[in-house]
């Protein structure tokens, strides 16, 4: 396990660039993951995170796999 997260520190941080990652918050490939979409569907923090949710407050997997999709082609950029 790195450090730090790729899909926590863009939710954190949703305005950032990837050179604002490496160049603000320190991010490396040497200390930042991308986990698997499967890993991150047992997660709490994405799970109960009002980013994925519908209008009815329920978890929308629909919605955090559209997100990890951009954020695995952005980790691609940034690597």
């Amino acid at each position: 396990m790195k450090q730090n997260d790729w899909i926590v520190a863009t939710i954190n941080n949703p305005s950032f660039s990837e050179s604002d990652f490496r160049n603000i918050q320190g991010l490396t490939l040497n200390n930042t993951q991308l986990l698997s979409i499967d890993e991150y569907l047992k997660s709490p923090f994405i799970t109960n995170n009002d980013l994925f949710k519908t209008e009815n407050g329920d978890f929308s997997k629909d919605k955090f796999e559209e997100f990890y999709k951009k954020q695995s082609s952005r980790f691609g950029d940034f690597s």
